[in-house]
């Protein structure tokens, strides 16, 4: 699996008249991550030595203390490997998802999506499948509660006895699948439930994270950089913006979709939520009632594990926004009005309340944007502090650190719903 990621030049890097000259205008470049490190830059044949012998120069330099703390990170996360650890830490994902054969009110605090991130939240159609039988099919993207209560359900009417024993759900489990459909079939994802799973578990006084498939221990010194970090940034001056100034509704109780749904009939918000472009979510809602500023949100039930698809929805999104207008043809916003105008539901029959293409692009390109995740359920700011989840403590600050990036700029906000 290969990683896109956004990079940012130093300014000592960017004071070399010859590296200046060899990157361009831009100082950020994309990185292509595999068994190897890409930079994606085209340059001369001419400037090749040049740059061999720059980066060599580089290489030879001293880490300084600034540099050293900025990829402490690197040393305080460690990719988990062996069966018997690999397994157990497993077993206690199933340990909490059997929890709710008992307690359907028991969360499931995991993110679910497949590595193919872009094709599976691109899809037309969500299938779940037990064995050979499928038993469910969605066509909006489903929550983690969605997928497993369904399959509960399946095995409570065909198949009683798997739910009689943890034992039993965890060997039948392991035999359910989520498959996406696409218009074109090289898009099509699957895999089993337990490889869409992302979130944090506590084992044995310790901390691990589960990404792509991936267990990764997290130290006990990253914890507590983390937990200083993500104070100072939550505690800094209108870093939490108040829910009444954008006009956002108290959440009362419910999924997102409803939530989100409630907007549409305001002037004041554009419903994005559910509407897909490039494996993309570009909103949840899109906030344009204040003056000269525009607020591109993502709503989150809860602080935890799931945390992490908002986050990555928001660096997404950014990412193409940012892009698309740093050209003269902003073609993906003007892809995302088309697929906003031919979405009409009964909730939102007209979610863009009657701007034109080029009102909708001048709401981004003229005015301050403002990315934000609305987190709903969580009463205060000491509350969110103190939350338990490391994991959605991470994508918040790894959220906050990619749109300085991505922006050039601190342009990462909270609110609390």
């Amino acid at each position: 699996m290969e990683k896109d990621l956004l990079a940012s030049i130093r300014e000592d890097v960017w004071d070399d008249p010859d590296m200046a000259s060899m990157l361009g205008t831009k100082k950020r470049v994309g990185v292509e991550i595999k068994s190897s490190f890409k930079i994606k830059k085209r340059i001369g044949f001419e400037d090749v030595l040049k740059l061999i012998t720059r980066i060599k120069e580089y290489l030879a330099q001293t880490v300084d203390e600034e540099t050293e703390a900025a990829f402490a990170f690197l040393d305080s996360v460690m990719l988990v490997k062996g069966y018997t650890i690999e397994n157990n830490l497993k077993q206690k994902v199933y340990e909490t998802i059997y929890e709710r054969v008992a307690n359907p009110d028991v969360e499931l605090d995991y993110d679910l999506c497949n590595v193919n991130y872009d094709d599976y939240f691109g899809a037309n159609t969500y299938k779940i499948r037990y064995k050979n039988t499928f038993f469910a099919e969605l066509d909006t993207l489903p929550e983690t509660e969605d997928v497993i209560d369904l399959t509960i359900e399946h095995f409570r009417a065909n198949h009683p006895e798997v739910l009689e024993s943890l034992e039993a759900f965890t060997e039948h489990i392991e035999q359910v699948f989520i498959e996406t459909t696409h218009d074109e079939l090289f898009q099509n994802t699957g895999g089993k439930i337990y490889a869409h799973l992302h979130g944090e578990v506590q084992y044995e006084e310790k901390t691990y994270f589960l990404v792509d498939r991936q267990w990764y221990l997290v130290k006990d010194n990253f914890l507590v950089v983390l937990q200083n970090d993500f104070d100072t940034y939550l505690n800094a001056d209108d870093r939490i913006k108040k829910r009444s100034d954008i006009e956002m509704n108290a959440w009362v109780s419910g999924k997102e979709g409803p939530y989100n749904d409630s907007y549409c009939n305001n002037p004041n918000f554009i419903v994005g939520d559910r509407i897909i472009l490039d494996g993309i979510e570009y909103f949840d809602l899109l906030y344009i009632g204040e003056a000269g500023k525009v607020y591109i949100i993502q709503v989150k039930k809860g602080f935890g594990g799931k945390a992490r698809e908002s986050c990555s929805q928001i660096r997404n999104s950014a990412k193409m926004i940012e892009s698309s207008l740093a050209g003269d043809n902003p073609k993906k916003l003007k892809e995302l009005y088309s697929k906003l105008g031919n979405r009409p539901t009964t909730v939102c029959p007209n979610r863009l309340h009657g701007i034109t293409e080029a009102q909708f692009i001048s709401l981004f390109r003229d005015r301050e944007r403002i990315y934000m995740l609305a987190i709903a359920g969580v009463a205060s700011t000491e509350a969110l502090v103190d939350t338990n989840s490391n994991i959605a403590k991470f994508e918040v600050l790894s959220t906050r650190d990619a749109l300085r990036v991505i922006k050039e700029g601190d342009s990462f906000k909270v609110c609390l719903v």
